[in-house]
């Protein structure tokens, strides 16, 4: 979607007070306004499916409070108290030993023979 098209449904639905400019292959919203609800919705406008151009939604809300942050309730402690150098995530398994032993230029670095599986998945 062009600049100038995503401008004009802006302007459309929030009477101008929200614009759009493209900074570094990025859509930046810039702008003010009162409800939560519409800040979500100028973000979502702007976003379109497969796209490779990133959107910032730099919307300044100003109707009260911020809205509450959602916090899982799952808690994992399986990292506590160590200091990894480097931590890949969302990678299948095998994937992720191949990345490490690739990074550690081919150390003994997957002592770990089984699949590591998370705990939402169980």
């Amino acid at each position: 979607m062009r600049i100038s098209v995503l401008n004009r449904k802006l302007h459309k639905a929030f009477g101008g007070r929200v614009t759009a400019a493209l900074e570094d292959n990025c859509i930046v919203l810039r702008g003010t306004l009162d409800r939560w609800d519409d800040v979500v919705r100028a973000g979502q406008m702007a976003a379109t499916k497969y796209s490779t151009c990133h959107v910032v939604n730099d919307i300044t809300f100003t109707g009260g409070e911020d809205a509450p942050m959602r916090v899982p309730a799952l808690r994992d402690d399986a990292l506590d108290g160590q200091t990894p150098d480097v931590l890949i995530i969302g990678a299948p398994p095998l994937m992720t030993c191949s990345t490490a032993c690739t990074i550690s230029r081919g150390r003994s670095c997957c002592p770990q023979t089984q699949p590591f599986r998370s705990p939402a998945l169980r």
